[in-house]
């Protein structure tokens, strides 16, 4: 972790462990107390690490959570509408959505799966516009729509079969019409792929744009 001097200069260096093989780390504010805490996956030993903040920017030592085999990503949002974030992760060998539900202290008593094929990233949005985070995965060359009941159970409502396997993806309202669009990228495909939202948690079939070789980022702006 880099901390900012105030002067851009980032002179303080801390490492905390998080277990082997760490692919992704995300913050989130578990215990309510208006500061994130950190989230690791660990591929190495199937487990996401939580590390509380303490406030003086630095953070208490690691606790882990068991979730599926080969976590990939995670994400934080109120899933359930109790006002306190819970935790989503994608494990990408065992095929499932670990939700972990937040008990408003930061712990996880409850955890739901819900099976889908080789998940990589995931993210939170509401899709359908009905005021409710649903779950979006980004997976084998599909993007799959788990809907959100309001109480934090999901149903797996569409999915729409992409040419280019995406590695991760980015939700933005492409054509103007309110209702968030989802822009995949592609490694091995060499393309951005856009995907619109036809209302009702609908895709609209993908249109491929070739870009530069393995693209490994996408970001969205307004230039004109």
């Amino acid at each position: 972790m880099l901390l900012n001097g105030s002067d851009a200069a980032f002179s303080n260096v801390t490492s905390y462990p998080v277990g082997d093989n760490s692919s992704h780390v995300s913050v989130t504010d578990l215990d309510g107390d208006g500061r994130d805490e950190i989230l690791a996956t660990s591929a190495g030993e199937n487990a996401l690490f939580v590390l509380p903040n303490l406030g003086d920017g630095t953070f208490d030592v690691a606790r882990s959570v068991r979730v599926g085999s080969t976590p990939f990503a995670s994400v934080g949002q109120d899933l359930d509408g109790d006002g306190d974030n819970d935790v989503v992760v994608s494990n990408w060998i065992s095929g499932e959505l670990s939700v972990l539900f937040n008990d408003g202290i930061g712990m996880f008593p409850d955890t739901v799966a819900y099976p889908v094929v080789t998940p990589r990233f995931v993210g939170t949005i509401d899709f359908d516009s009905d005021g409710d985070f649903d779950l979006l995965v980004a997976s084998s060359q599909k993007l799959v729509l788990f809907e959100n009941d309001s109480i934090g159970r999901f149903t797996q409502s569409s999915s729409t079969t992409l040419v280019n396997a995406p590695r991760s993806f980015r939700a933005v309202d492409v054509d103007g019409d309110g209702r968030p669009d989802v822009v995949t990228y592609s490694e091995a495909g060499n393309a951005v792929t856009i995907v619109l939202n036809a209302g009702g948690g609908r895709f609209i079939p993908a249109l491929d744009i070739n870009v530069g070789r393995e693209p490994r980022f996408a970001a969205t702006a307004t230039w004109t």
